[in-house]
C-alpha cells in the first residue's frame, strides 16, 4: 500500500510539473542537479527524463541537466527548495533512507502513470483545469481514512 502511495504521489508530482509548465506560453527549461557522475545509473535515469519530460509535454518543457554540480547530493533538498534547481536527483538517499531496492519497477510504474495522465490533460491550459483534473482522477479518489494514526 505505502509503494502505491509514493508511486502515486510521484507521478502526480511529475505531472504537475509538466502541465504547469505546458500551460505557460513560452517553453520552460527545468534546471536539473544531479549529483551523479558520467556513466552511472543515475546519468543514465536523468537522461530518459530529459527525453521523456520533452515528450510529454510536447516541448513546452525542457530540461538542463547540472550533473556534479551544485546543490550536491546531500544539498539536494535543500537545493530545490531554496530555487538553486528545479529537480534533483535523491533517489539514493531514498534507497538508503527507506530501504528501496525496486526502483526499476517503480520506474515503470511512474511510466505507466504518466501514459494514463496524457490523454487527461487534453483541453487544460490553465490551473483551474489542472485543478479539476487532479480532484477527478486523484483526491476525490483518496480513503483519508485510511490515513488516520
Amino acid at each position: 500500500m505505502k509503494a502505491a502511495r509514493r508511486s502515486a504521489a510521484i507521478g502526480e508530482i511529475a505531472f504537475a510539473v509538466t502541465a504547469s509548465a505546458a500551460a505557460q506560453a513560452s517553453p520552460v527549461e527545468l534546471r536539473y542537479a544531479s549529483g551523479s557522475g558520467p556513466n552511472t545509473i543515475g546519468a543514465f535515469a536523468t537522461d530518459i527524463f530529459q527525453k521523456n519530460v520533452e515528450d510529454y509535454s510536447d516541448g513546452a518543457v525542457t530540461s538542463k541537466t547540472c550533473a556534479l554540480s551544485l546543490p550536491n547530493l546531500l544539498e539536494m533538498t535543500g537545493g530545490v527548495r531554496e530555487g538553486i534547481a528545479d529537480l534533483g536527483v535523491i533517489a539514493q538517499s531514498y534507497r538508503e533512507r527507506f530501504g528501496i531496492e525496486d526502483a526499476s519497477a517503480r520506474l515503470d510504474r511512474l511510466r505507466e502513470l504518466m501514459g494514463e495522465w496524457t490523454p487527461r490533460m487534453e483541453g487544460v491550459s490553465d490551473g483551474e483545469g489542472l485543478s479539476v483534473a487532479l480532484w477527478e482522477h486523484v483526491h476525490s479518489r483518496v480513503d483519508v481514512m485510511a490515513y488516520r494514526g
